[in-house]
């Protein structure tokens, strides 16, 4: 089964783009897609969506059928199929998370008779943690530029020789 969730969060992706274009995108991909698998898992744990908002409760029948087969536990969390079934993929210019049980996709969007549970997206908490990567990754960017520059400088005008340079 494949369930596609895409966001469009501009800021994010003009941060990845510029990293791109100054090559230094390696391993992000690889992060963001392990922040979205942990936004999911702490919809899981926490019973609502990424964005925060409580799924909705058991049907009252549901509820008593696996009361009384001794399941109190958590709500998707009867076999912990589903769950354990979280995967992340990610490449040069995405990155994502799935599941590959086949009715995550009821569970997602809901059913005529089942309310949707969503635990795939991003919420507010994943979206400041990209953002916080995607930074980190920017500043130290710039600072490798920097020295770079640096270096060019006092070959040029202090006829230094860039071996000759430490890095900062």
């Amino acid at each position: 089964m494949q369930l596609d969730f895409k966001i469009n969060i501009a800021a994010i992706q003009a941060s990845f783009r510029k990293l791109q274009e100054l090559g230094k995108s390696d391993g992000l991909t690889r992060k963001i897609a392990n922040v979205l698998r942990d936004e999911s898992e702490s919809a899981f744990d926490n019973e609502r969506t990424p964005e925060g908002e409580s799924w909705a409760g058991l049907n009252p029948q549901y509820k008593k059928r696996r009361y009384e087969k001794g399941y109190t536990g958590k709500t998707l969390h009867v076999t912990g199929d589903l769950i354990n079934s979280l995967n992340v993929d990610y490449g040069d210019n995405f990155a994502m998370v799935g599941v590959s049980e086949p009715y995550g996709k009821y569970h997602q969007e809901g059913t005529t008779k089942m309310p949707a549970r969503p635990f795939l997206g991003l919420g507010e908490d994943g979206i400041e943690e990209i953002k916080n990567i995607l930074e980190k990754a920017l500043k130290n960017a710039i600072g490798e530029i920097k020295w770079e520059m640096c270096k060019m400088i006092a070959v040029l005008f202090f006829k230094r020789s860039a071996s000759d340079l430490n890095a900062p």
